[in-house]
């Protein structure tokens, strides 16, 4: 879909910039799934606690993510700012409310 999105704007030199930014995002995020999965199995953690913090720092990465999509220095994403917005509405947050009503409803 980003893909698409992208080419459909012209802007197929600015997906090389976001492909390498969601590479060390992934490659970060990925390293700290890995860290809280090994403590949530290996150390007596209370899992009420645990889930709290797993849903705070779920949201949070979402959060970041979103956020350096938006602001950081390689331009990844167009200059017009209702680009930005229409991609991150239906690229980051519509998929997670499609998920969210198939799960849950």
């Amino acid at each position: 879909m980003t893909y698409f999105f992208f080419t459909s704007l012209g802007y197929n030199k600015l997906l090389i910039n976001l492909y390498i930014l969601a590479n060390k995002y992934y490659f970060l995020s990925s390293i700290l799934l890995i860290i809280a999965s090994f403590t949530f199995f290996y150390f007596p953690i209370d899992e009420l606690k645990y889930l709290y913090i797993a849903m705070i720092s779920v949201l949070f990465l979402f959060i970041l993510k979103l956020f350096l999509y938006w602001f950081n220095k390689p331009q990844t994403m167009p200059n017009e700012w209702y680009y930005k917005i229409l991609y991150i509405c239906t690229l980051q947050i519509a998929p997670l409310f499609v998920l969210w009503k198939f799960l849950f409803s």
